[in-house]
């Protein structure tokens, strides 16, 4: 049976193709990462928030805020990455 839709779920080397980029460097991005038995997960919801918070880079070189580069100039206080995902 074939799904048309990505796994919530995926191992490391999904996960890079997902971001479009190696799974050397997924793995010092600090994302969280869920286990289930041996295999080491990376939830789509966080590799979708990874995404969204990177800077958009305009045509003078300036980086910008994905708000910022969509014209959403709302001021909101963003929850930091790491206290968001603190273990415990």
């Amino acid at each position: 049976m074939t799904f048309q839709f990505p796994p919530r779920l995926m191992q490391a080397k999904a996960a890079a193709h997902y971001l479009g980029m190696s799974t050397s460097k997924i793995r010092t991005l600090g994302i969280p990462v869920k286990k289930c038995g041996a295999n080491r997960l990376y939830d789509i919801r966080d590799l979708d928030e990874y995404a969204d918070r990177l800077a958009y880079l305009d045509e003078g070189g300036v980086v910008s805020t994905a708000d910022e580069a969509w014209g959403n100039h709302q001021k909101r206080k963003p929850k930091p990455w790491p206290s968001r995902f603190q273990k415990t």
